[in-house]
């Protein structure tokens, strides 16, 4: 079970996933499902997330980073390359199963020629993805919060702030993880920009922001109790009160990522 996404920026790819891992009928555990592939002699860089399988998710990155490391990396030989490797393992592995195998890929490259681009890998389908993309068991959720949140699907990529993406970004995954069975644990988010630098979101920032979205919602909470017809409360003090405990937790989480983004220690 996982929720894995991917958001085209003007100038960069922003990834997130959840780290939730379920063994059928055993148990529940933790699992990286957004790997780096940037060899320290190459031009080139690759970002690849999954959902489904997690063998085969490990096949198809292996296979990829074989392909294009026997490559200039250019952005025609990537692409051949997660064309190849999809190839292989469906011809020469998954149809040898007993179990339909479930392999899905967003895959965020950085070719040697300059060339930002998002691929997405669905069975045997290898396409080019849109300005968002979203696969696994919460992609649904997060899809219908972006319609409701972000200015997408007019252009090739979303008219939005690299820094106000990767906020949705963190509060879509929570409300996934707060609602959809499967989807859990922590929330990655790494963002690949055209000038070749990958960093990955603090977890301290990532909670941070978690926290003020669960306050927000709490808010919201409130809110609706105050517009009942028989509520017992003056609606003018009722809003007031709420504006200043936004404001408040707003200044709040402001000092704390200021906080978190300068210490340089923490992860």
């Amino acid at each position: 079970m996982t929720l894995i996404a991917a958001i085209m920026s003007r100038d960069a790819l922003i990834m997130s996933a959840d780290t939730e891992e379920v063994i059928p009928d055993a148990l529940r555990t933790r699992g990286e499902k957004i790997h780096i592939i940037s060899p320290t002699s190459a031009e080139w860089k690759l970002v690849v997330a999954g959902a489904g399988d997690v063998d085969y998710i490990c096949m198809a990155r292996d296979l990829i980073e074989e392909k294009v490391s026997c490559s200039e990396g250019t952005n025609q030989e990537i692409t051949d390359a997660i064309r190849d490797a999809t190839s292989q393992i469906w011809q020469n592995h998954a149809r040898y199963e007993q179990h339909a195998v479930n392999l899905r890929l967003l895959v965020g490259s950085l070719s040697a020629d300059n060339v930002l681009r998002l691929i997405v890998v669905s069975g045997v389908a290898v396409h080019d993805g849109r300005d968002l993309e979203a696969m696994g068991i919460g992609d649904a959720t997060f899809r219908a919060l972006a319609d409701r949140f972000l200015p997408h699907g007019r252009l090739s990529h979303v008219s939005a702030q690299n820094e106000a993406i990767r906020s949705f970004v963190i509060y879509a995954m929570l409300q996934a993880k707060q609602t959809i069975p499967g989807v859990g644990g922590n929330t990655r988010v790494l963002t690949l920009t055209r000038n070749g630098e990958i960093k990955w979101e603090k977890s301290w920032k990532v909670a941070a922001l978690q926290e003020f979205f669960s306050r927000f919602d709490s808010t919201i909470r409130d809110c609706m109790h105050g517009l009942m017809p028989d509520a017992d409360l003056d609606p003018e003090k009722f809003l007031e009160a709420l504006h200043k405990h936004l404001r408040n937790d707003m200044k709040r989480l402001q000092r704390e990522l200021k906080k978190i983004e300068e210490n340089k220690s923490w992860f």
